[in-house]
């Protein structure tokens, strides 16, 4: 009791008084463990690694990161398959298309004279529409092409539409492919017959036919199809018309070795090839194409044809090449009753006669080849 009493003596506010003390004893306690917490520098937890260790996990890559750069140093930028054929439209040749390229020797280069022509012939200016040159340096044509111009397309009788091998691939067949050629002009060109044949992709352009002397797989590369056919068993046809520019009675005359063949208005008017391809075509001998030329490069005259001022004429071309190795064509055209002037040279050679253009154009030049007049017989 006398301690009771005691200590009732130091605390005189009796039991509110201990439950105010010990409430702040709680308080203080709790507000030092937040304040200390709040100060102590902060540790990153993770879950243990099966060592028992703490590990710092980095954190996951952007969902960008995800998806690795595609690696182009393994992609073949050339394909070696060739393309499949459409059939050609003429409204889809660009007219801003790179001409294609390709080394030839000797170099075609383009004449710039155009001063005196042949008596008893109108010229063209050798200027395009609005006064644009048209130039053509590849000898075969270019994609680069206006209005006016024949247009060319590929066939290699040595493959199929989808590449498998012909009875015209083995070296053996050069008789044979002679023989198919004769076959199809006395068709009367039935293009049905060439259906079965791989078809280049990309037709060409041109305004007329002169191609000096050169090696075949020049074609294939005019065409930027040497991956694909050799330079051997192919043909190109021309296609296309003419407004004549005068009246009178014309032939046309020509050579190729191989293969050069002319139909006007549906009718096959010359054979100019180094051997009978035509059997029905006159080939009259005018002599040798240029000097030096060998005895089978005599320059030969069609079949005579009337033409009318101002009316249009359809005109196809044939020309091929049998075995490989070089290649050369030229078309050239003769009115009747004019007086050539003779080449320079040699009695035996062919009179200077002037190209047949369907389109004014420059007329090129290269070698070798026949000596021609300035200016062209262009049409209108």
């Amino acid at each position: 009791m006398n301690n009771i009493k005691k200590i009732q003596k130091y605390l005189p506010m009796g039991a509110l008084g201990i439950s105010i003390i010990l409430h702040l004893l709680i308080f203080l306690g709790i507000s030092g463990i937040i304040i200390i917490q709040a100060v102590a520098p902060k540790t990153p937890f993770t879950a243990a690694a099966p060592t028992g260790e703490m590990q710092n996990i980095p954190p996951p890559p952007d969902p960008q990161d995800e998806s690795p750069t595609p690696d182009t140093s393994m992609v073949d930028a050339t394909d070696d398959a060739a393309p499949t054929a459409p059939a050609m439209d003429l409204t889809q040749i660009s007219a801003n298309a790179a001409a294609p390229t390709f080394n030839v020797a000797p170099t075609l280069g383009i004449s710039t004279a155009s001063t005196s022509g042949v008596p008893g012939l109108s010229r063209g200016s050798g200027k395009g529409a609005k006064g644009v040159a048209r130039v053509i340096s590849n000898p075969f044509g270019s994609s680069d092409v206006t209005s006016g111009a024949l247009i060319g397309s590929m066939y290699d009788l040595k493959q199929t539409t989808d590449r498998k091998p012909t009875e015209f691939t083995p070296d053996t067949a050069n008789d044979a492919y002679q023989q198919f050629i004769q076959k199809f002009i006395d068709s009367g060109w039935n293009q049905n017959l060439l259906n079965r044949f791989y078809k280049v992709e990309k037709p060409l352009g041109n305004y007329q036919l002169f191609i000096p002397t050169m090696t075949a797989d020049a074609a294939p590369a005019a065409f930027k199809a040497e991956q694909y056919v050799k330079p051997k068993r192919w043909i190109i046809i021309y296609h296309g018309s003419f407004v004549a520019p005068e009246d009178g009675s014309f032939r046309f005359v020509g050579m190729c070795d191989d293969i050069l063949v002319v139909r006007l208005n549906n009718n096959t008017v010359m054979d100019g090839s180094l051997f009978t391809a035509a059997k029905n075509a006159p080939r009259t001998k005018l002599g040798l194409a240029y000097p030096g030329a060998g005895a089978l490069y005599q320059m030969l005259g069609g079949s005579w044809f009337q033409l009318s001022e101002g009316q249009t004429y359809a005109i196809d071309i044939l020309i091929g090449e049998r075995p490989g190795g070089y290649f050369n064509a030229f078309l050239l055209i003769q009115k009747q009753g004019v007086n050539y002037p003779p080449q320079p040279g040699g009695k035996d050679l062919c009179p200077v006669l002037p190209i047949f253009q369907v389109t004014a154009s420059p007329v090129p030049s290269g070698k070798p080849a026949p000596k021609v007049a300035v200016e062209p017989f262009s049409g209108k």
